[in-house]
């Protein structure tokens, strides 16, 4: 079972209607699992921890709008830069205050100093050729 709820994500983020946060949450909640177990928070605050988790998820996939002006009409959304990880949203930046053992402080540090550099690939065909 989720450590948290869809009203309670609800709570801090704005969803739009008809959306579904189960997999955001679920997400949430596995990521959890995976590096801020063993920190042994209380259910509480392992709660709070997915929350604000599932809010960056769901504001990956629907980014916030910043700004917005009726003398000209022009919208701006809030920028996702992915090298910036959970630094990216104001969801994942409280989500680094509340686990205070760094879990995920680490996590996001190794993400973002990670650089993915291609690798070479070689084909070698052996088998039958058709004209």
């Amino acid at each position: 079972m989720a450590r948290t709820t869809p009203e309670l994500v609800g709570g801090i983020i704005k969803v739009k209607s008809g959306d579904d946060l189960a997999a955001f949450i679920e997400t949430a909640d596995q990521l959890f699992d995976d590096v801020c177990l063993e920190s042994d928070y209380s259910d509480k605050k392992a709660e709070l921890i997915v929350r604000w988790l599932s809010g960056h998820f769901y504001s990956v996939y629907a980014p916030r709008v910043a700004r917005e002006g009726a003398t000209q009409v022009f919208r701006d959304f809030e920028r996702i830069k992915a090298e910036l990880g959970l630094n990216s949203t104001k969801y994942g930046q409280q989500v680094l205050l509340l686990d205070t053992d760094g879990n995920l402080a680490r996590l996001n540090k190794d993400i973002v100093s990670t650089k993915i550099v291609p690798k070479k690939v070689r084909l070698t065909w052996l088998g039958t050729e058709y004209e």
